[in-house]
């Protein structure tokens, strides 16, 4: 992502130095689910802290950083979300995150206040375990009616 403050042109440096700065300063375990969070309520300054920390010291003032925010917008035509929308997606693009996701998949993230608070792996995970748990009281359910019914002629004697 390259930004312009009005004096000069500034390229992102993605490392990994400054993405742990960033959760460290923003105080979160998830990046992703922050930035996605602040974009949809349009915490601008979250963004600006992003561009400060990734412009490896480019941008010194986090005024600087909404000059940048204004240019790159006026220049490319779009609004301030979909600009944060295009750092959370260029952020997974240089590896930052378990999962890629799409530029439309962070905007319906962004769109849907839901869905930015929901893992879908751990929700998956915990579906699996409700459906272990609710087959394994079924199974000895089963077996203990069929035991006491003398249903289950495996077990009787000849």
């Amino acid at each position: 992502m390259v930004l312009n403050n009005g004096k000069k042109e500034i390229e992102l440096k993605f490392k990994t130095e400054a993405y742990m700065n960033l959760r460290s300063k923003l105080k979160c375990e998830n990046l992703r689910e922050t930035l996605i969070a602040n974009c949809n309520r349009g915490d601008f300054q979250t963004l600006a802290e992003g561009l400060k920390v990734f412009s490896d010291g480019e941008i010194g003032q986090i005024g600087d950083a909404y000059t940048c925010i204004d240019h790159y917008c006026e220049a490319n035509d779009i609004s301030r979300r979909d600009m944060f929308v295009a750092f959370i997606v260029e952020l997974g693009e240089h590896g930052f995150f378990e999962d890629q996701k799409t530029k439309e998949e962070i905007k319906e993230m962004v769109s849907n206040p839901y869905l930015d608070l929901m893992d879908t792996k751990d929700l998956q995970k915990q579906a699996m375990e409700i459906m272990k748990s609710k087959m394994a009281e079924t199974v000895a359910e089963y077996a203990a009616n069929t035991m006491m019914t003398g249903a289950n002629t495996s077990m009787q004697s000849a």
